[in-house]
């Protein structure tokens, strides 16, 4: 029997909310069991064509939910016949979007994104950490940046959902520097079976949530090191086999300045011959107009540290890099005034200036926790204010092969 507040879950999606229709006597309802979490735009379309049952935790402990997303003017319609979506299934439909399901069961970490049109047909059984993406624009900013702002390099996740797309896109745009962005964080899947590298997984075999998680567990000796030295080889080797402009390898949240993984990226780049490695050590003082708590401070001097004794260790090896790093401090919260206070302040030599554009911030907002002002950075590289001040300072952008 249900309890109470399930009930009113179920009355008030199904007969309160105006962007859902639905029909409880005919059998079109949504049932929404626990540990879901639905954010659904008054000014959406939700069509119900059956019975569609929303999560149900299964695993003791998990605080795994399933989140649905649907944005304003969106449209998404279950089709008649069963769907069920089990816990920690991620679903979003943007702005503008389509997604058509027929018959189908999904399972532990499935997501799915849309924002052109998507139709899932009948008596399609879905299964564990299967993404199914089409193109929200998240590549094709980097690319409007590079043709019409002044981004000049980028790098690739080689185990995102989303790698073909971003390769097709590097290799349509091959002056466009390209970077083997390492993955060890970000609850992600790996590039190998998860089975072979279990060490480096959460239970539901993704990657750990951040690098505080991870460092935990790398430096309490938990990872095996022969699973994580696999992993990094099979990235790497993906990212070669796609026969786009490799130019840098940089890693997410930094890991690879972490010291003792340090050591082991730096000889996969020997190996692999990929000669050029970013170091993110901003300066300790620097903070070009951006004001922030002491705790971020903090958090950037560590990092500057890792990437001083990483940039010695480099150095040693003969691998290349800029000489300079900005953006850390900042990252995330870059506009058109900050990054002209750095393109003001630039020294002699190679920068590089960290950032991340996108084109839809309160989209972006509910994928991502960050608080990151997406737009706001896009805009940075497309100011007219700044292309002059490029001009005037005589700064050249480049990617990583003027290292």
């Amino acid at each position: 029997m249900k309890n109470p507040m399930q009930l009113f879950r179920i009355f008030y999606w199904n007969y309160c909310h105006k962007a859902i229709h639905s029909n409880l006597p005919e059998g079109r309802y949504v049932n929404v069991l626990s540990h879901c979490a639905m954010d659904i735009a008054k000014t959406a379309d939700v069509e119900i064509g059956g019975l569609v049952s929303l999560n149900q935790k299964r695993t003791r402990g998990s605080k795994g939910e399933f989140r649905l997303l649907v944005e304003d003017g969106a449209t998404l319609t279950f089709g008649k016949g069963h769907s069920y979506f089990k816990y920690d299934s991620d679903i979003q439909v943007f702005k503008g979007a389509q997604l058509l399901i027929g018959r189908c069961s999904t399972n532990i970490g499935l997501k799915i994104v849309c924002a052109e049109k998507i139709v899932i047909g009948n008596d399609v059984h879905i299964g564990r950490d299967v993404w199914i993406r089409d193109n929200n624009g998240g590549h094709y900013v980097i690319i409007k940046g590079y043709k019409e702002g002044f981004i000049t390099s980028t790098s690739l996740m080689p185990s995102a959902p989303c790698w073909q797309e971003a390769v097709k896109l590097a290799q349509e745009n091959p002056q466009l520097g390209i970077g083997v962005h390492l993955t060890l964080v970000g609850s992600v899947a790996p590039v190998l079976p998860a089975a072979k590298v279990s060490s480096l997984l959460d239970e539901q075999g993704l990657f750990l949530p951040d690098y505080v998680a991870f460092a935990k567990r790398f430096y309490s000796g938990s990872i095996k090191r022969s699973e994580l030295e696999a992993e990094l080889r099979a990235q790497i080797e993906r990212a070669l086999e796609a026969k786009i402009n490799i130019t840098h390898v940089d890693s997410h949240q930094h890991t690879h300045v972490l010291p003792g993984i340090n050591a082991l990226v730096l000889k996969l780049c020997n190996e692999y011959n990929i000669i050029r490695v970013r170091i993110p050590k901003e300066a300790y003082t620097f903070t070009g107009g951006f004001h922030t708590g002491i705790g971020r401070m903090i958090g950037r001097s560590g990092l500057s540290f890792c990437a001083q004794m990483a940039a010695q260790r480099a150095d040693s090896l003969g691998l290349q890099h800029p000489q300079h790093f900005f953006g850390m401090l900042a990252g995330g919260h870059l506009n058109a005034e900050l990054v002209g206070n750095i393109l003001r302040q630039l020294p002699d030599g190679v920068s590089e200036l960290m950032t991340h554009p996108g084109l839809d911030s309160a989209a972006l907002g509910k994928i991502f926790p960050w608080q990151y002002h997406w737009q706001e950075e896009m805009q940075a590289y497309l100011d007219s204010g700044n292309k002059k001040l490029l001009e005037q300072e005589h700064i050249q952008p480049v990617n990583f092969t003027a290292c």
